[in-house]
């Protein structure tokens, strides 16, 4: 029998900042005290795009359309993927964790300010003041990868 995990956290790359360590740390000890199981997989390429397959997938380059998630070799609700200089509170994973959305992400910028999503309007969300006020999920068409949930 192959183990089921509540959630995958996914995280390409070699190198981690200390924010990101904390964060995960603190969400580690939360999900364990909570009874959520938990797998944590990472991966390293060159290439972004190969590092993400190979994290998730566990497979070459290219070869993410011949293969299960994590091989197959386990079961799971939520993937939450967390690149390695992202920081978050245990709250924010678990809103993420937690929502009935098939896809949803966190919302942030990248070192220059810039949001990592696009909608129609840019305006009303491109401002970091404002968007501290939004409670509510919104719909984006495009979405950087940096914190987001996947069911």
């Amino acid at each position: 029998m192959i183990p089921h995990y509540n959630v995958l956290i996914d995280t390409p790359g070699r190198s981690m900042e200390a924010e990101y360590v904390r964060s995960l740390v603190n969400t580690i000890e939360y999900l364990q005290a909570a009874g959520i199981s938990y797998k944590y997989l990472n991966e390293y390429s060159s290439q972004v795009s190969a590092a993400r397959e190979a994290t998730t997938m566990g497979s070459d380059f290219l070869d993410a359309f011949n293969n299960k998630p994590v091989r197959g070799e386990c079961t799971y609700d939520t993937m939450i993927w967390i690149d390695s200089d992202i920081s978050w509170e245990v709250e924010d994973f678990m809103k993420l964790y937690e929502t009935d959305k098939n896809i949803v992400s966190g919302v942030y910028f990248n070192h220059l300010g810039v949001p990592m999503f696009s909608i129609h309007d840019d305006q009303l969300y491109s401002d970091p003041k404002i968007l501290q006020n939004v409670k509510d999920p919104f719909e984006v068409f495009a979405v950087g990868f940096g914190f987001v949930a996947v069911k």
